[in-house]
């Protein structure tokens, strides 16, 4: 899942570059398909790591949806990686 996470960012960055409004459908996207990869790759692990996991997902689609609703949307990320340092310590600790 880190990995998913750390290739998702990279994605993210690039989305960006394009600028709005066609760059924040393709950020909207790339949100949206980073979160299916880290649940996809949650399944089947410990019930701790799935519950992060699950949070980490649903910061991620809020990002999503922030994204699609705004040509000049710039929203947060502080709960997303609160989301991903819990993801960490749940991964670490299982």
């Amino acid at each position: 899942m880190k990995n998913d996470i750390k290739d998702n960012a990279a994605k993210i960055a690039k989305a960006k570059k394009i600028g709005p409004p066609v760059g924040n459908v393709a950020v909207s996207a790339q949100w949206a398909a980073g979160s299916a990869a880290v649940i996809a790759h949650s399944i089947g692990t410990a019930e701790t790591v799935s519950t992060a996991a699950d949070e980490v997902q649903k910061e991620m689609m809020n990002l999503s949806e922030q994204y699609n609703k705004s040509a000049s949307a710039k929203p947060s990320e502080k709960k997303l990686e609160a989301a991903i340092k819990g993801l960490n310590t749940a991964c670490a600790a299982a």
